[in-house]
């Protein structure tokens, strides 16, 4: 699945209130995972493109956004 797709799917999600923008950074990562059977790296781009697109505005997600940033 393309990422445009799947940050589009997740943006659903939360839209939906199948998934808490308040949750753990790792938590998020986890569920988006899950929910789209993809990669951890994959799923933790989506999150980290959701923040810097100022779509989401998380801080725990902002600290650990640094750390996590892979390429796909």
């Amino acid at each position: 699945m393309e990422k445009d797709d799947l940050i589009e799917q997740t943006i659903q999600m939360i839209n939906a209130g199948d998934l808490k923008t308040d949750m753990d950074f790792i938590k998020t990562v986890n569920a988006i995972q899950r929910r789209h059977r993809i990669g951890l790296v994959r799923a933790a781009n989506i999150i980290i493109d959701l923040n810097k697109s100022g779509l989401l505005n998380n801080t725990d997600w902002k600290q650990k956004a640094a750390r996590y940033h892979f390429k796909f």
